[in-house]
């Protein structure tokens, strides 16, 4: 890996690389095909990557991940696995924002969800009051299982929003009302539920 020279590292250019996988996921609906998806994208180019590492002093070390570097990784589940996994891995937000805009991820979703089969709609509030984007992908990764790259979506959901409000707490510092977290994880079981059968997993790279 190079380092990237005189890159100020800013939330505001970097999206996390859960958020690149949350957008994916729904435009797709069936994560080992998102996993696929993002992979190839990193591998090719087509998104610029970055990682970043904080020593034990607390400095900060960004590096740019090329081709080759990618080929010593893989996506499980949204997350990064392999050589040097170590540290925060981000996603040029410019690159996201062209190749899979929040407009065009949000139509698709509307779409999905305009068949007979959808579930309950959440009740309506405020739009975007917490990060919804990055809480839809947290809850669908913990709907697979990370060596078997299989779907296991809970029985009793409570449980699953419970620890979403505490992995939101942790993370903002904040956490969305009970009923709209045990919404949201029940909306998102439906559509992984409905999609299971869709897709067959794609053999990693």
């Amino acid at each position: 890996m190079s380092k990237l020279k005189k890159l100020t590292f800013s939330a505001h250019e970097w999206a996390p690389f859960g958020d690149a996988f949350t957008r994916i996921l729904a435009c797709v609906e069936a994560p080992e095909l998102a996993d696929h998806r993002l992979y190839q994208d990193c591998l090719s180019g087509r998104l610029e990557t970055a990682k970043l590492d904080i020593s034990p002093d607390g400095s900060e070390t960004v590096t740019s991940l090329n081709p080759s570097d990618w080929r010593q990784l893989k996506v499980l589940g949204g997350r990064v696995a392999g050589n040097f996994e170590g540290g925060y891995f981000f996603v040029r937000r410019a690159d996201l924002d062209k190749h899979y805009s929040i407009a065009a991820t949000t139509t698709m979703m509307a779409a999905h969800q305009s068949d007979d089969t959808r579930p309950p709609q959440r009740r309506r509030g405020p739009i975007l009051k917490h990060q919804w984007h990055a809480i839809a992908g947290e809850i669908a990764r913990r709907c697979i299982n990370p060596k078997t790259r299989l779907l296991e979506i809970p029985k009793i959901e409570r449980k699953l929003a419970a620890d979403m409000l505490g992995w939101c707490q942790e993370r903002y510092g904040q956490e969305p009302a009970e009923s709209e977290m045990r919404d949201a994880v029940k909306e998102i079981c439906a559509a992984l539920r409905r999609r299971t059968n869709k897709f067959r997993p794609i053999p990693a790279t």
